[in-house]
């Protein structure tokens, strides 16, 4: 959340599962961080296998990113969940505002599929393509 607030005025949290909404909200609130919320949108859709949730789910996650921006407001947009982790880079060219990853995911060696080289990730600020890129600019691990 507190990444999400230099990149815009608000966020949203887009998450795949109502059953973690009121988790979230509580985490929004124990920061102190109500009055940035745009709006938690929560899918209620089945799935069949956590690990499989981006594959099954991703257009509909979009969809609800998308309602978040234009019916909420929404600044920037976080994705919230371990099985989302890396959802927000790979659609970045899709969503136009700013995207944060709220979880990591890691792998059967104890290390972050998000970074490779560091299991010490606790967030990262994917943002749409621009037309300039500057090299110096790279995710590092926090």
């Amino acid at each position: 959340m507190l990444m999400a607030c230099p990149l815009g005025r608000n966020f949203s949290i887009v998450s795949f599962s109502t059953r973690l909404e009121s988790w979230y909200r509580e985490s929004v609130e124990w920061h102190g961080m109500q009055h940035r919320l745009a709006s938690i949108r929560m899918l209620d859709a089945p799935f069949t296998d956590v690990d499989s949730v981006q594959s099954e789910l991703e257009n509909m996650l979009l969809e609800l990113a998308h309602r978040a921006i234009t019916e909420d407001e929404a600044d920037v947009i976080i994705t919230a969940g371990a099985p989302l982790a890396g959802l927000a880079h790979r659609v970045r060219d899709r969503i136009p505002v700013p995207m944060v990853e709220g979880g990591m995911r890691f792998c059967e060696n104890g290390r972050s599929t998000m970074c490779p080289q560091s299991c010490h990730t606790y967030g990262w600020i994917v943002q749409a393509p621009c037309q300039k890129t500057d090299k110096r600019l790279i995710q590092r691990p926090i």
